[in-house]
């Protein structure tokens, strides 16, 4: 990386769908951003485990997603096509944890598509610098966009010794197989290799509860 990155840090105290659009939109504009909104654009959020009574912080919550979708709407470039992948926990349906994330009420606000990783036509994409995979298997949303959003719950992680946010969201782009294979002590490297296809144009952080 050439440079130094830019963070740009907002206080939002509760989850306000309409200050988190302010919040992003902002963002958007301070970055030069906008004019990319526009295409095929692809949100990836953190809903590994999603539960409003036994894991209410460990998901991105519905509205800050309903938040940024509002302000992808807003700087958008004609009529995109905005798709909301990811895949959950090992073993449990990514369509389950949409529900209970409370993403299939927002498309009655919004237009998009949810789709589980999982269930999605897949592409396989060869790694040129990798480590601990030489080549992944991953949904097309992920592999054929024209514009990535990273939409990750800050938090910690046991293995990963602390706060993982955008980094760790990398292992949700795989399906099971590849998701487990070397998620021990190479996991560092095996994030590194993700960077290749899952490197987002744009991070927006829940970081509203922790």
């Amino acid at each position: 990386m050439s440079g130094k990155a830019k963070v740009i840090l907002r206080r939002a105290d509760t989850y306000d769908p309409t200050l988190v659009a302010r919040i992003i939109r902002d963002g958007l504009d301070e970055f030069g951003l906008a004019p990319r909104i526009q295409g095929k654009i692809t949100i990836k959020p953190n809903v590994v485990m999603a539960h409003h009574k036994v894991t209410p912080s460990a998901y991105t919550r519905p509205e800050f997603l309903d938040g940024l979708l509002t302000a992808l709407e807003e700087k958008a470039q004609g009529e995109p096509e905005i798709s909301v992948a990811e895949k959950c926990g090992a073993a449990i349906p990514t369509s389950r944890m949409f529900r209970r994330a409370g993403y299939y009420r927002l498309r009655k606000k919004h237009r998009f598509k949810l789709r589980p990783i999982e269930e999605a036509r897949k592409k396989t994409v060869p790694l040129q610098k990798g480590k601990v995979h030489q080549k992944i298997r991953t949904s097309r949303e992920i592999a054929e966009r024209d514009f990535l959003i990273y939409a990750p719950k800050l938090k910690t992680n046991a293995l990963a010794h602390g706060l993982t946010a955008a980094l760790k969201l990398n292992i949700g782009i795989l399906c099971d197989g590849e998701r487990m294979w070397n998620h021990n002590y190479n996991l560092d490297e095996k994030v590194v290799d993700l960077l290749e296809i899952g490197h987002p144009d744009f991070i927006a952080t829940d970081a509203i509860e922790v």
